[in-house]
């Protein structure tokens, strides 16, 4: 499942668009939450993420909550590798 252990959860609009840009190949899977296209943000984070072939998932607000208190309605799943040693996401 994407809980495991080598897998880091960021959270929030500004993180995951910054994850998308830094490292696609890095990224399993984007929630996003249900009617996410109402919102510019995640519509921009959407697209941006079927371009780069990145797997976009609509969840429902508690399904993220259960995951990251504070999503603002997109989470990423990345793949932790330990060659990545400058790791500092705001």
């Amino acid at each position: 499942g994407l809980e495991h252990s080598n897998n880091r959860i960021i959270m929030g609009i500004h993180s995951v668009k910054e994850a998308i840009n830094v490292r696609p190949k890095a990224i399993k899977q984007i929630w996003l939450k249900q009617d996410f296209l109402n919102n510019l943000s995640l519509k921009q984070i959407s697209e941006t993420a079927k371009s780069k072939n990145i797997k976009v998932l609509e969840k429902a607000d508690q399904e993220l909550k259960k995951i990251a208190e504070s999503h603002q309605g997109a989470v990423a799943f990345v793949t932790e590798n330990p060659q990545w040693k400058i790791e500092q996401w705001s």
